[in-house]
């Protein structure tokens, strides 16, 4: 077409391009899906602390013992576990930052003041 530039620079054999292309998709989505298994495999020391990192001694960090209590009665068993915890109640349908803090646990609640899902430190 007239009003379209001209390609000056084309791989001489496309489906070479094509094959490079490819393969190096795919060693970068075999690498995300392996680092990617790798983070979600259960952890089995973890689950039967109840939330506990791996390790000895330590430190709890989701609670999913109070997923149907109010929100004060987890704030208090959060605070139990973590005295230097900012805990933050939050509606269940509320869009929150992403970024991941240490020091913060979010407590999502329904319209009845009943948390919904695990809080976790985040």
């Amino acid at each position: 077409h007239p009003l379209l530039p001209r390609i000056s620079h084309r791989p001489t054999n496309t489906n070479t391009a094509r094959h490079n292309h490819t393969r190096t998709i795919g060693i970068h989505q075999s690498t995300i899906r392996t680092l990617t298994s790798q983070a979600l495999k259960p952890n089995k020391q973890a689950m039967e602390a109840g939330g506990a990192t791996a390790g000895v001694g330590a430190e709890k960090n989701s609670w999913p013992e109070v997923v149907g209590l109010s929100s004060e009665e987890a704030k208090k068993k959060i605070i139990q576990h973590k005295p230097d915890a900012s805990v933050h109640v939050v509606p269940a349908d509320s869009f929150v930052t992403m970024d991941y803090n240490t020091g913060r646990v979010r407590v999502f609640v329904d319209s009845n003041d009943k948390v919904t899902k695990a809080p976790r430190i985040g």
